[in-house]
């Protein structure tokens, strides 16, 4: 019998209800920023109590019912009236002390406890942890500082040989913040300066006014030299977003001096992402003849998802078949949507009046997710982890195709987490996966493709040589043209 009586975009959370039950309170942000609401109980006349983005948490009806409180960013606690009139600030102060031995011993007994109570494997992968906990327990509470304590404690969760798990401590200072100009340097290629190998796409380098191109040599950074034992990336820390003169030496022999505005790594490394993605789609382009298309998927998350959805049209679209390289791919949780893509099967096509038999397909309006039902492959490596090889088993216990690469590691646990007394983070993995019908236990059992594949480290430095990738290319056309139906769906 229960109903919605709200009707916003975005997450909606931490409701109450007033003292006669009239009024909801609520904690939403339809527009981006998080305040507080209250609508009546029938869902009209919804009000915004606060404004601003104050992002309330644990709200609470004062005694009296005729005011909130709630904590704002900061830890502050502040008060708003029923009808949204900013109450009288609230001053709090308290001095906590607390016997850092006790803390520990307190936070070393919760550790232990919510393991032995929650860990997915009730037998603990074959060890006795119990008397581990007891092994390292008097280690842990004779630390010297807190650093010392957490190694203590991951010591025991790693007696556990499990991953997606660990003690984690918050509140670390963070170092200084090094702005990136979107070029790869070579160290080896010796002075003067430091030589520029290569300059990623849209990135600060290749502005007009700064044009960095492979071969130029930097020799300053704001007017200090780049010496043969100089750490150039040191010369950009704190520069994010300000402009730094560059003297450069272009391979011409051209001196120059330029501005050039540095960006944060994240951006960096999504360029040089970028970048290597497009390296890799040329290489499968020009081994296979342009009969194959090609993919990669960064992570197991809707972003990534969303991104192949968009891409394959564009990637594979007249293909004889898909190369979906999901090398060095943390994990996250998308498989069974990738898998709704690709295994799509076809129980009917059309044809549109006047065209020949040949263009016959399926209308892809009709369908929820986009489709491939044509020959596919997959290709992985050491660094696929976590739902990443929760696809490759898919993929394989599936038949979709052929998979290729290395073995990857075997870190397959759905984890959670929880704060321990002291604060910090303690992960847990709570579930298990195995795989059907072998029941295979995922974790510590890596997947290996049926053809594996190595990768020469020389090549990680190599943007545009990917052999690893042309021999699972050259494997894969091969399959196709002994059987123009394999893997197809």
């Amino acid at each position: 019998r229960a109903r919605p009586v709200t009707r916003l975009p975005g997450d909606e959370g931490t409701p109450f209800a007033a003292s006669d039950g009239r009024r909801i309170f609520f904690v939403a942000a339809p527009d981006g920023e998080r305040d507080l609401y209250a609508i009546r109980f029938d869902g009209k006349k919804l009000e915004r109590l606060t404004t601003g983005g104050v992002t309330p948490s644990a709200p609470r009806l004062a005694a009296d019912g005729k005011s909130i409180f709630f904590l704002a960013k900061g830890g502050a606690i502040r008060r708003v009236g029923l009808d949204g009139k900013p109450g009288d600030p609230v001053p709090f102060e308290a001095r906590w002390e607390q016997r850092r031995a006790e803390r520990r011993r307190a936070t070393w007994n919760e550790a232990v406890r919510t393991i032995s109570a929650w860990f997915y494997d009730p037998g603990f992968h074959g060890v006795d942890f119990p008397r581990l906990a007891e092994i390292y327990r008097p280690w842990a509470l004779e630390a010297t500082t807190d650093r010392d304590f957490a190694d203590v404690l991951n010591m025991l969760l790693g007696e556990l040989n499990a991953s997606h798990m660990g003690y984690r401590r918050t509140g670390e200072p963070k170092g200084d913040r090094t702005g990136m100009i979107g070029a790869l340097f070579d160290p080896a290629a010796g002075g003067p300066g430091i030589l520029v190998r290569e300059v990623l796409v849209d990135s600060p380098a290749t502005r007009t006014d700064v044009d960095l191109r492979p071969g130029t040599r930097i020799l300053t950074v704001a007017g200090r030299p780049v010496e043969a034992t100089t750490n150039v990336y040191a010369l950009f820390r704190d520069t994010i977003g300000r402009m730094v003169p560059l003297e450069l030496l272009d391979a011409d022999g051209t001196r120059r001096t330029v501005r050039i505005r540095p960006e944060d790594r994240r951006a960096h490394l999504r360029r040089r992402y970028d970048t290597w993605v497009r390296q890799r789609a040329a290489i499968v382009e020009r081994a296979s003849g342009g009969r194959l298309g090609y993919i990669h998927i960064q992570a197991m998350g809707m972003d990534s998802f969303e991104e192949f959805e968009q891409a394959l049209f564009a990637a594979a679209h007249g293909k004889e078949g898909l190369v979906i390289d999901v090398r060095s791919n943390g994990g996250g949780w998308t498989t069974d949507y990738l898998m709704a893509v690709l295994g799509v099967r076809r129980h009917a096509y059309t044809i549109p009046r006047g065209a020949p038999p040949e263009t016959r397909a399926y209308p892809q309006g009709r369908l929820p997710l986009a489709a491939w039902t044509r020959p596919a492959m997959t290709l992985w490596d050491e660094e696929s982890y976590s739902n990443a090889e929760i696809f490759s088993w898919a993929f394989k216990t599936l038949d979709r195709g052929l998979t290729a690469g290395m073995p990857t590691f075997g870190a397959v646990i759905s984890t959670g987490g929880t704060r321990l007394l002291d604060g910090n983070l303690l992960r847990l993995p709570f579930r298990g996966w195995y795989v059907a019908p072998s029941g295979v236990n995922m974790e510590n059992h890596g997947f290996t493709p049926d053809l594996v594949i190595p990768r020469p480290p020389e090549e990680d430095l190599a943007g545009d040589r990917d052999t690893q990738l042309e021999r699972a290319v050259a494997a894969f056309l091969e399959r196709i043209e002994d059987d123009p139906r394999y893997g197809s769906w």
